[in-house]
Parts: C-alpha cells; structure tokens; sequence
C-alpha cells in the first residue's frame, strides 16, 4: 500500500506542472499501440470503431443536409470523435506497415563471429550506452539533469490526434447528460449512438496508453467557448434564426432558467469531473499493467 500512495504521490506531482499544460511527450509510439493486444487485434479494432463513428457522423449530416448541422454542438462533439478515430487509425496503419518493412529489411548478423578485442569493448560501449535514459536514439547526448518526459518527440500529427481525444472524451458526456436532463418530446435525440461513441471512447482509454493529462480540461474550456463564441455571432449578432425551429438544438432545449444552469454545470464544472475520470481510469490501467508485469 505505502508503494500505491507512493506513485500517485508522483503521477499528481507530476501532473500539476506548468509544463503537463503542452502538448509534449517522449513516447510517440504509443499513440499507435495497444500493450494489452497484439498489433493485429487493435488494427481490427480501431478499423471497426472508426467504421461505427463515420457511419453514425454521415446518418446525422444526411439527415440535416443544411448548414445548420454545424451549429449543432452535439455534431461539433460527433466531428471530433470521428476525426479522433479517422487520424488515429491512418496512424496505427502507417505505424504497421513501418514496422513490417522493418522486420523484412532487418539484417541478420552471423550468429558466430571472431570476437576481438575491439569488437568485445565496442559491443559494452554500446550496451552501456543503452542503459542511459538519457541518450534517445538518434539523438546527442542530453543534459542528464534534464527529465525524460520532457524530451518532446511528438509530431503535429501526434498532437492533432491527443488533443482531439481531450476534445471528444469531454464534449461526447456533456451532450448525452444534457441531452437526458434537457429532452423534450418536441426532438429527436439520437441517445443510443451518442452512448455507443462514449463507450468507444472509454474502452480507448483502456486499450491505449496513449497520455491523458488532467490539466488538458483547458482545451475543452476553449473548445466549448468557440462554439458559444460562433453561436453567438451568428444568433444574436447576425440574426438569421428568424424561425424558432432553426436554433440550435442546445439552445433550443436551453427554455428557462433551470435549463441554462443544469447546462452551465456540464459545461464550467462538469468537465474537470468528466477529464478526472478519464485520468484515473488511464492511470488505473497504467498501474495494472505495471504490476501485472512486474515492473
């Protein structure tokens, strides 16, 4: 028990950093693996999970067919899910076939060879060198002092495809909790895709350990604040909802008071709750691996 207090001691020092609030980190390669599955099952995986999310996003664009799907913010929440999954998937592919062309070029060294004096040093030199968390491959040797972490490897790509998972892990429960709390009869409200997207997105943070940082809610404050900021130019300033039936869906449910604050909740105080979730249950999964491997 003292070692479990011990590591959440340090995931949470480590956490609230100024620099856990960027988009950096040291290990690309796990945005394009699963440590719990081979590589074949995550591919079939993530294929069908990318299938499920362009079907249910193409059902809801056809069924509007006007540029009023793109004030709806359960379709801003939609685009992101789909996007998330269409970019991780040409990443996880990109990342096989690398791998396999690897494997097929690889040089296979003679089992035996005239062990010299030269080679026997040179062959500790480079083990050695291996040992050093510090030395990357491919990179000089850095500032020992320096922490791991923050040796920044990912590409914009990378970054593109984690900040899309903070913006659609957070804008999916909001959408589905006021889509519940603030259903009327008068719309129809797609409850059954929206929970299967969740539930897609939760079992990715199983699968993958691609990072989930706590501190990353700011993105979805500023997600969700774009939204507002486009509504609100086009509502209240452009003024072309002259029928009361076009607003959009959010603010058509949003008839009272009551309605504005449950839906305040969700939006100011409900994702910092939903981004802890997310976060524990990525470091739970973190924590379970390690111990049943034996690190």
């Amino acid at each position: 028990m003292p070692d479990t207090w011990t590591w959440w001691k340090a995931v949470l020092a480590h956490e609230f950093r100024i620099k856990s609030f960027f988009l950096r980190f040291s290990r690309p390669e796990l945005f394009s693996e699963s440590p719990w599955f081979p590589p074949t099952v995550f591919l079939i995986y993530r294929l069908v999970a990318t299938s499920w999310c362009v079907f249910i996003t193409a059902g809801s664009v056809f069924r509007y067919l006007t540029y009023l799907w793109l004030l709806q913010f359960e379709n801003w929440s939609l685009s992101a899910v789909c996007a998330y999954y269409i970019l991780s998937t040409f990443l996880l592919i990109y990342s096989t076939l690398k791998r396999c062309r690897e494997n097929r070029t690889t040089i296979v060294e003679p089992k035996y060879k005239e062990k010299t004096e030269e080679n026997y040093l040179a062959e500790v030199d480079e083990a050695s060198d291996s040992d050093l968390l510090w030395i990357m491959p491919g990179y000089e040797e850095v500032d020992p002092r320096k922490d791991f972490e923050d040796i920044d490897e990912l590409s914009c790509y990378h970054k593109t495809i984690w900040l899309l998972q903070t913006l659609a892990q957070n804008s999916i429960v909001v959408v589905i909790l006021c889509g519940v709390l603030l259903y009327n009869h008068e719309d129809s409200f797609p409850l059954a895709d929206y929970l299967s997207l969740w539930f897609v997105l939760f079992m990715e943070a199983i699968f993958c350990f691609a990072p989930i940082r706590l501190v990353h809610v700011v993105y979805a404050y500023l997600f969700t604040l774009f939204y507002a900021l486009v509504v609100f130019v086009l509502y209240f300033v452009i003024d072309v909802y002259h029928d009361l039936a076009e607003r959009p869906r959010f603010l058509h449910r949003i008839r009272d008071n009551s309605s504005s604050i449950v839906a305040l909740i969700f939006l100011i105080i409900g994702q910092p709750l939903f981004q802890m979730f997310y976060f524990l249950v990525h470091k739970i999964n973190i924590y379970l691996y390690i111990k049943d491997h034996g690190y």
